[in-house]
């Protein structure tokens, strides 16, 4: 028997070891768990990686694209995405607030229509309008790539401003580390940017920086194979779109980054769970013969074939259909036993972890039927923090560099004109109406509102604003709708007296308002007209 040697020791084992070490120990001092080995517990071996290594710039393009592939494929993915639209901007509607009424009705007009979905921001996208353009820009390209880009375009300076869509791999080197590189840049004679040698800003990750700003963008033409030469566009024909809560580094990180592999993991389980079912559901009992002997024949007609084939023939044409049973039979119907509750657990324990990893509850993604109460109440309040982040974080921002250019623009264009004295401010003062955030319960929540601001805990400024409007909109038509309705009951009135009939029609009887329930009910008990309405003629 040959005797084992004893190990040599090398320089680069003893690098090793001592790079090991102070790994272990850094990771002690951090109360990383897996820092040394245990009987049940090896040590860590997976290192993180710095966002602008060319290591992990490829694999951020990898996860990019799956997770591309997944929101195709995966239902909790589509069904985020979905959500996300439905409450942060499935409705982009601009309210303007100048101190002229006619020009807040003209901008109105000019953005929106007359009917609210015309407009020059109907036809802002190619071949789409403003919001499917924003839409996807903002909520599906962010959130499955980490960012994405609009450019504003147009072809000559009289054309109306286009909105043109960027993916995240057409912004920059996505698919390749790129350094740091010292570079100016200029126009040509076209007015084109262009980059030259010198050390006037760097160029870095797809984007020209000049100290901490960003001035000018590389974007690169995409079709369906290729990369075509690129483009770069100054900062301020660029809205860029990236969650702030990403991580820093090379640009952002998709959303789905935690959530992928259970998602993966999911599909799975339930896939192969389902075909078991499947497979399961086709057969519908089982026969087994144990005696081997010939088949009853009561009322069948066997003929033998040299071959030793049996053929049976049924007695009754078209009658019922027939079962042949040998003797010793035993029939075992078939109880399908897929999938499982383990399965089904695995499954709602994967999606849980999704929910999780997507900044939402468990509840809102998948459904909320098990909930009630506080717990329903918690979900909503979670998951209004999240989509009004996202509202005020990256919606609103670009929103408002969309509004102020397509409104100088129509001011430079002479389609809207500021009044004398009107401050370029005050021309672009205004608001996004965005959608409002999800609630457990409407007609409580409405009614614990009106009982806030009726015990001063509240302000209706606050109420209003939960809903995504101005509270100077809201006074101003509903200043409209009282004149109007004491004016229609003024001229109701007057048609009756020239009628010859003595009575008065109220605001109230017309509009069936009041301004608070139990102030119109205490004047009602002692006879005395509600608070705004008409006293009785006479």
């Amino acid at each position: 028997m040959k005797t084992l040697s004893a190990p040599q020791p090398t320089f680069l084992g003893a690098l090793r070891n001592i790079g090991a070490g102070i790994y272990r120990a850094t990771a002690r001092f951090a109360g990383y768990s897996a820092a040394s080995s245990t009987t049940t517990t090896r040590t860590g071996s997976r290192v993180g990686l710095n966002q602008n290594t060319s290591l992990a710039s490829i694999q951020r393009l990898g996860m990019s694209f799956t997770a591309d592939m997944v929101a195709k494929d995966n239902p909790l993915c589509a069904a985020y995405l979905a959500l996300r639209q439905n409450y942060c901007s499935s409705t982009l509607q601009y309210l303007p607030a100048t101190p002229d009424e006619g020009l807040n009705g003209a901008i109105t007009e000019y953005l929106h229509g007359s009917d609210g979905c015309g407009g020059v921001l109907s036809t802002m996208g190619v071949d789409c309008s403003m919001q499917d353009a924003f839409m996807r820009t903002a909520d599906l390209e962010c959130p499955v790539k980490g960012d994405s880009a609009m450019i504003l375009w147009r072809s000559n300076p009289d054309d109306e401003l286009r909105l043109l869509e960027v993916s995240a791999d057409q912004i920059g080197e996505l698919y390749n580390f790129t350094t740091e590189r010292r570079c100016s840049l200029t126009r040509d004679a076209d007015g084109r940017i262009r980059e030259c040698a010198g050390s006037d800003c760097v160029y870095f990750a797809g984007r020209y920086f000049r100290g901490a700003d960003c001035v000018a963008y590389k974007i690169y033409p995409r079709s369906d194979q290729w990369y075509g030469t690129p483009t770069i566009y100054d900062a301020s024909d660029v809205l860029y779109f990236r969650d702030p809560a990403s991580f820093r580094g090379v640009r952002g990180i998709t959303l789905f980054h935690a959530a992928l592999p259970y998602m993966q993991k999911s599909d799975d389980l339930l896939s192969a769970a389902l075909g078991i079912a499947q497979r399961q559901a086709r057969d519908a009992y089982f026969i087994s013969n144990n005696s081997g002997g010939p088949p009853d024949e009561p009322d069948q007609e066997v003929a033998d074939s040299t071959t030793g084939r049996i053929t049976h023939y049924e007695t009754i044409p078209e009658g019922p259909q027939e079962r042949y049973r040998y003797n010793g039979d035993t029939i075992t119907p078939n109880t399908p036993t897929a999938p499982g509750t383990d399965v089904i657990d695995g499954v709602s324990a994967a999606a849980q972890m999704v929910a999780l990893a997507l900044r939402v509850t468990y509840g809102f993604l998948v459904e909320g039927s098990k909930l009630g109460g506080v717990t329903s109440r918690g979900d909503t309040q979670k998951n209004w923090k999240e989509f009004s982040r996202i509202q005020r974080m990256i919606h609103r921002p670009n929103l408002n560099r969309i509004k102020d250019v397509k409104l100088l623009d129509a001011h430079r264009r002479g389609l809207l004109t500021i009044p004398h004295g009107m401050t370029t401010a005050q021309f672009l003062r205004g608001r996004w109406m965005l959608p409002t955030s999800p609630v457990t319960d409407a007609f409580n929540d409405a009614k614990e509102n009106v009982d806030m601001v009726r015990e001063g805990l509240e302000s209706p400024q606050d109420i209003i604003a939960e809903t995504n409007r101005d509270w100077r909109d809201v006074i101003r038509k509903s200043g409209e709708w009282r004149e109007a309705v004491e004016r229609e009951a003024a001229a109701r009135t007057k048609a009756l007296k020239a009628d010859g009939i003595p009575a008065v029609i109220s605001g109230q009887e017309i509009s069936a308002t009041s301004d608070n329930p139990m102030q119109a009910a205490q004047a009602d008990a002692q006879g005395q007209p509600a608070p705004g309405a008409e006293k009785p003629a006479g």
